[in-house]
């Protein structure tokens, strides 16, 4: 199972339905979200069913509202191997936005005489908002030679191993 929580409108709340061969009765919730691609409209609609006694919690809803659904989503395989899911609603209320955490500060206004400092752009005069080009930073062209860095370590000939670290290479006192 995963829970979620879902945010839409209110499209449709059916009646009561009894499930055919069983003894389960059920409400469904369908919520509608719409979305604009390509200058064109398109409706999403989510069906979320509501069993047994979470039936009368839909009763203090209306089309048109605007709701946070929190469900389960079961998934199950059919004997012919099919895949079906399921949403089940938990609960449901009204949307409230939330605020930022720790809130938004008022706006201030600044204290009097104040006078916000105009800053300048480098790279741009004043009058035309211009861009102007600056000089590329100067890089030196020598390659450095061969054995111009320091070494950091006396590497040993080819064939024979470095003497191993003693008490007295390590680098805070004894």
């Amino acid at each position: 199972m995963f829970k979620l929580i879902a945010t839409a409108s209110i499209h449709r709340i059916s009646p009561v339905i009894q499930v055919p061969n069983s003894n389960l009765s059920k409400r469904e919730l369908i919520l509608v979200e719409t979305y604009t691609r390509e200058g064109q409209e398109y409706y999403n609609f989510i069906s979320i069913e509501f069993l047994g006694d979470r039936m009368p919690l839909l009763d203090n809803f209306v089309p048109g509202q605007r709701v946070s659904v929190e469900a389960m989503i079961r998934g199950r395989e059919s004997r012919d191997g099919r895949f079906f899911n399921s949403i089940s609603g938990l609960s449901i209320s009204l949307y409230q936005a939330q605020q930022p955490i720790g809130g938004t500060l008022p706006a201030q206004a600044p204290a009097p005489g104040y006078q916000t400092p105009q800053y300048q752009q480098p790279g741009y005069t004043q009058q035309g908002q211009q861009y102007m080009q600056q000089a590329a930073p100067q890089y030196p062209q020598q390659v450095p030679q061969q054995n111009q860095y320091p070494q950091t370590a006396a590497q040993p000939p080819y064939g024979q191993s470095a003497p191993m670290p003693g008490v007295n290479d390590l680098p805070f006192p004894r």
